[in-house]
């Protein structure tokens, strides 16, 4: 049995970034049955970010005779997928594989997001993070005012001090003949990173800002649609102090796997984040990092976001992604 649908997410509020306004998320279900058991995917392109469209995806569903039965067929038959699709048929074979079940049942410590919005209300989202037990906060930034935006972060550290880890996210929303000055601005107030200070495919550039900046860079954007023979001499050139991993839009999880690999040889320290899927997609990319050795928090806490979601066995408990019995 194979099938596929398509589904719409609605926020619950936007999402915003530097970029965009979500309001609502459109993903493709996949079914496919498995001796005894039905197993679903989710293919999630993302909009502005993902290099693949639905459509594109959906035409290529539609082609497909079968679906892959087991790991060795999932590699053959989606090597040349578009990243998202790639992802979903790669988590069904995860899932399968270990059984429903994480590899290591230990809670995942996750970050707490901010989305952009007015400062008041990001004051008082951050407010109910902290409240609620997170110690690691991410910011975005890049689409307000930069002095403002400095302001607001001012307010956290002086309310916070140590308190609390600060991330922030820019989207790539600085410009390369500022983003120097406002990454030392920014050091200020104690930033434990920022993702993607520029845009993407600026390699000589970003390298220059890794190793200028005052504050450590995380790689997001940089890694789409980047191939497997690239991989090794991205982090060689740029030399990040971290990469910032999605399954969805990078490559899927084999992809990403090689992306460890290449980090571990540089000395650069990464974690996962999601890319706004259901939980469906949120319980697969739990399932592969219950395979390794977590270190830093990862950025899973986005299953909150829609009116309506699927059910998983996961919960969240305070600043941590929890495993059901």
């Amino acid at each position: 049995m194979k099938s596929y649908i398509k589904h719409q997410l609605q926020f619950i509020k936007p999402a915003k970034t530097s970029k965009i306004d979500y309001l609502d998320k459109h993903i493709v279900l996949i079914s496919a049955a498995f001796e005894d058991q039905v197993i679903q995917g989710e293919c999630a392109p993302l909009v502005h970010l993902s290099k693949e469209k639905i459509e594109e995806c959906i035409a290529i569903l539609n082609e497909m005779d079968r679906f892959p039965k087991n790991k060795k067929e999932t590699t053959e038959l989606t090597a040349s997928f578009p990243s998202s699709l790639k992802f979903a048929f790669e988590g069904m074979q995860l899932e399968r594989e270990l059984h429903g079940k994480p590899l290591h049942k230990e809670p995942i410590k996750i970050n707490g997001l901010i989305w952009m919005n007015g400062f008041d209300q990001m004051w008082d989202e951050l407010v109910k993070k902290v409240d609620a037990g997170f110690d690691c906060i991410k910011v975005k930034i890049g689409q307000h005012d930069f002095d403002a935006e400095c302001r607001f972060l001012e307010k956290v550290r002086k309310h916070y001090a140590k308190k609390i880890e600060l991330r922030l996210d820019a989207n790539g929303a600085f410009h390369l003949d500022d983003a120097i000055h406002k990454l030392k601005d920014l050091s200020r107030f104690g930033i434990h990173s920022i993702e993607q200070p520029i845009q993407p495919g600026q390699w000589d550039a970003m390298e220059m800002v890794c190793k200028e900046s005052e504050i450590a860079i995380g790689l997001d954007e940089e890694l789409i649609d980047i191939k497997a023979d690239q991989q090794a001499k991205l982090m060689r050139k740029i030399k990040p102090q971290f990469i910032i991993l999605k399954p969805t839009l990078h490559g899927g999880f084999a992809h990403c796997d090689q992306w460890i690999h290449h980090a571990q040889r540089n000395n650069t320290e990464w974690w996962a984040t999601s890319s706004l899927e259901s939980n469906i997609g949120l319980y697969h990319i739990a399932l592969w990092l219950s395979k390794y050795k977590l270190s830093l928090p990862q950025g899973l806490g986005t299953g909150s976001l829609f009116k309506e979601n699927f059910d998983r066995p996961f919960y969240y408990e305070k600043d941590q992604f929890c495993w059901k019995n």
